[in-house]
């Protein structure tokens, strides 16, 4: 994978993340939705980035464009449906 790649990008927003550089892993984590914007795994990772650092409205659309092009249930796990619902939209398993 070339750096340029979106799963490169949302692996190395993961590691960032992980290392606890969160702007880096933040703008990552866009350019990977930038290069694949039906991706939903990216946009679920900012999505919960986001959460958990308080910006809501972004993470909610983010986490709800995921679930919509979610059709095999693997990109919304545990941890977004809990943030779903505490920013008032449920998501079915």
């Amino acid at each position: 994978l070339s750096g340029g790649h979106p799963v490169f990008l949302y692996q190395m927003g993961r590691a960032l993340e992980m290392a606890g550089s969160v702007g880096e892993a933040e703008e990552r984590y866009r350019d990977s939705i930038r290069r694949a914007p039906t991706a939903p795994i990216p946009l679920t990772a900012l999505g919960l980035l986001l959460y958990r650092e308080g910006n809501r409205d972004e993470a909610r659309a983010l986490l709800e464009r995921a679930a919509g092009l979610d059709a095999g249930g693997t990109a919304i796990d545990d941890e977004a449906r809990r943030a779903l619902e505490d920013l008032g939209r449920s998501v079915s398993p």
